[in-house]
This record gives structure tokens, C-alpha cells and sequence, in this order.
């Protein structure tokens, strides 16, 4: 939507990766800031702010490649937004 749009236009901001390869195109970089507002979007909801704060809820931010049929989740460290591929080995919980 148009703050995604918005957000890509922003040379200040950080743009959202992906470990190991860049994005594709104009519309995979679209679809990771995509995910990234989504998330702040819910965190600026009250009950998910106090949710959150007491450690009853986690939120976390996927990103589906189709063609690569490849999952990435999504890493927020600092400043940084990096969405790393997931793998089977991380699923054997």
C-alpha cells in the first residue's frame, strides 16, 4: 500500500533484505517493506503493545518466495530488517 510505497521512496530509511541474495526486483523489495510496516502496524495497536510488553504475545514477520518455494523469517536486529531463508533444520523443533 501506500506506506510501503512511501517507505521505499525513503533514502533515510533502511530498506529490508534478504541474507544471501538481493532482491529480485521493484516488487520483491515492495513485498518485504510490505511485511515490515504490517508489523508496526500491529505494535502501534494498544492491546498488542501491552501484550506484547507482558510477554503474552510474539509477532513475527514471514515472507513466502513462490518460485523459490522458500520461506524467509524475518530478523529485526537495531536498525536492520533481514530476512533470513528458512530451513528444514530449523523447523525440527
Amino acid at each position: 500500500g501506500g506506506p510501503s510505497l512511501e517507505r521505499l521512496r525513503d533514502p533515510g530509511a533502511p530498506a529490508p533484505r534478504l541474507a544471501g541474495r538481493a532482491p529480485a526486483d521493484d516488487v520483491e523489495q515492495l513485498c518485504l517493506t510490505n511485511v515490515v510496516q504490517q508489523l508496526e502496524h500491529l505494535r502501534a495497536h494498544e492491546s498488542v503493545a501491552r501484550a506484547l510488553e507482558k510477554g503474552t504475545l510474539e509477532l513475527h514477520g514471514v515472507y513466502f518466495h513462490v518460485g523459490e518455494a522458500q520461506a524467509y523469517l524475518l530478523a529485526e536486529q537495531e536498525e536492520e530488517r533481514v530476512f533470513d531463508r528458512v530451513r528444514e533444520v530449523d523447523l525440527a523443533v
